[in-house]
């Protein structure tokens, strides 16, 4: 430790002088960031701009063909603020109460449990947690995200 100047201190002006000897990006106009390139750091500012007007982000990948009743629906992830407000990360989707997946409906969200309804010809409901999924072929749940 060198006398005089905090560890945190040493470590942040290192960061910030290995920031400015990066070579300068294709497009000048994009945002600096140590952590991220300039594209990602355009991505998460978008995301967070979409997040606050109430936008959230399209369905992506490939993996949901066929009749909701016959998709695997895993989470990845649940935010339980309480006083009715939640958000949980399922299927790749940011859901809300005031934003609900196509396919599945979040009935209700306890501190990391998520309560699922199918609807469908084979209509179902269960209980996941983060990094569980509902196997719609077998009417099971498994550990780990199966998409």
């Amino acid at each position: 430790m060198m006398r005089g100047f905090p560890t945190s201190g040493f470590l942040l002006i290192a960061i910030a002088g290995l920031a400015m000897a990066a070579p300068a990006a294709a497009d000048d106009a994009l945002p600096k960031s140590v952590m991220f390139t300039g594209g990602e750091t355009v991505a998460v500012r978008q995301a967070l701009a979409d997040a606050q007007s109430g936008k959230l982000p399209a369905e992506e990948g490939g993996g949901l063909a066929g009749a909701a009743s016959d998709r695997n629906i895993y989470v990845s992830g649940v935010a339980d603020m309480g006083d009715a407000g939640w958000t949980v990360w399922a299927n790749g989707l940011r859901i809300s109460p005031t934003h609900q997946a196509e396919a599945f409906t979040v009935e209700a969200v306890k501190d990391d449990v998520v309560d699922i309804a199918v609807g469908g010809e084979h209509p179902a409901k269960f209980r996941l947690h983060p990094y569980q999924t509902w196997r719609a072929a077998h009417h099971d749940i498994v550990e780990g995200i199966v998409p």
